[in-house]
């Protein structure tokens, strides 16, 4: 008698925990994934950066050079040694116009400008160098030290004030490659002051990022 009563107790808890479909109630479907939420469409995320623009850098030559340069490959050329010897790394344009080819047209425009101490900044982009004036004078060496004596330091640009050939007054270039000259001492001067003639000695901007 009490083994037949222990059996009818354990068939109904049995029965009493069963769905229709004969699923235990209670139990989790292992059958079936839990829901997930749906992460098919992520939020829209504001706009970033773009951190790919680079800050360029530019440097007046310590050494001078007379205003037969040699053509704009061996301008370029003076430069990168300068930026070498400095160990400053980059590719180094020589801010230069003649006939063929405009200084502003000879360097990648993109990127803000500083000196070579990586904190005076020059110009919010090199392009806007032939529209507004310098932020600050350009009269930083490729070491790293300023020129500072009151006598400007005359640099060769062949440009005038829009970084475009400076021709003379017969719509002629000058008679050298130099011709036309900036300074150090005012950034309203820095590429067009004077034209000299080309057994002067003069320095050559440098501006780092070919175009």
């Amino acid at each position: 008698m009490r083994t037949r009563w222990i059996l009818a107790c354990v068939a109904l808890v049995a029965a009493c925990t069963r769905d229709s479909k004969g699923m235990m109630q209670g139990a989790p479907d292992l059958a079936r994934p839990p829901a997930r939420p749906d992460l098919a469409a992520p939020p829209d995320l504001p706009a970033q950066p773009d951190l790919a623009v680079p800050v360029r850098r530019v440097f007046v030559t310590s050494n001078r050079f007379t205003g037969d340069l040699g053509g704009l490959s061996a301008a370029d050329a003076k430069c990168q040694t300068a930026a070498d010897s400095a160990s400053l790394g980059g590719v180094w344009k020589a801010w230069l116009s003649t006939g063929s080819v405009n200084a502003i047209d000879r360097v990648a425009r993109d990127g803000a400008l500083y000196l070579v101490d990586g904190r005076t900044k020059v110009a919010d982009s090199v392009g806007a160098l032939a529209t507004t004036l310098p932020l600050a004078r350009i009269n930083m060496f490729e070491d790293g030290k300023i020129y500072s004596d009151a006598t400007p330091r005359f640099v060769w640009t062949g440009s005038g004030n829009d970084g475009a050939l400076f021709k003379d007054g017969t719509g002629a270039p000058e008679s050298c490659m130099g011709g036309s000259s900036g300074h150090t001492n005012a950034t309203d001067k820095w590429m067009r002051d004077l034209s000299y003639t080309c057994d002067q000695l003069q320095s050559i901007y440098c501006i780092e990022g070919a175009r």
